[in-house]
């Protein structure tokens, strides 16, 4: 794929945002980090917003996206139509943060403009670090007695990251 056909299609993101009514965003914002920061895992990603000062936004999308356009900027896109799980809300929201940690700490979304094979090695090493952290993060608070029915690593399986959690669980 082209620089410009991958540029173009995430042109096309901002394209699905449909006027549905969405529940109060900094609702959701809030309770997300007030979930988060349960976690040992993930609570020093609730501190960087604040340390930070990261901005997160809720946008209503075709489909489910997180999405970092720059390290301090976050969006999380859901649907109403389909309405997104809590879990699965908890869960983009993190991986919006992770990606946004990564971009903090200099591990930078390699350029279009890198050789083709750089380019597949420092953006799988990126995926396979963010989804392992989610996958601590997942099962971290899949363990706690207030959050069982949210049902993290189900919702794991549901956002398709069957083989990265199920080796998560195995190794344990």
């Amino acid at each position: 794929m082209t620089s410009d056909r991958i540029l173009d299609s995430l042109d096309e993101l901002g394209k699905e945002v449909v006027v549905d009514i969405l529940p109060d965003s900094d609702v959701m914002i809030k309770k997300g980090l007030e979930i988060l920061s349960k976690s040992s895992v993930s609570s020093p990603l609730v501190e960087m917003v604040e340390g930070e000062n990261i901005k997160i936004a809720v946008i209503n999308t075709k489909r489910e996206i997180s999405y970092v356009p720059k390290s301090r900027e976050v969006y999380v896109g859901v649907t109403t139509k389909n309405p997104t799980h809590p879990a699965r809300f908890v869960l983009l929201l993190a991986d919006a943060l992770l990606e946004a940690k990564m971009e903090l700490e200099g591990m930078e979304q390699p350029s279009l403009k890198e050789p083709k094979e750089k380019y597949v090695s420092k953006t799988a090493e990126r995926k396979a670090k963010k989804v392992a952290e989610l996958c601590s993060i997942a099962f971290d608070l899949d363990q706690q007695e207030e959050f069982k029915a949210f049902k993290f690593i189900d919702e794991m399986h549901a956002m398709g990251h069957d083989k990265a959690i199920d080796v998560f669980i195995g190794s344990l």
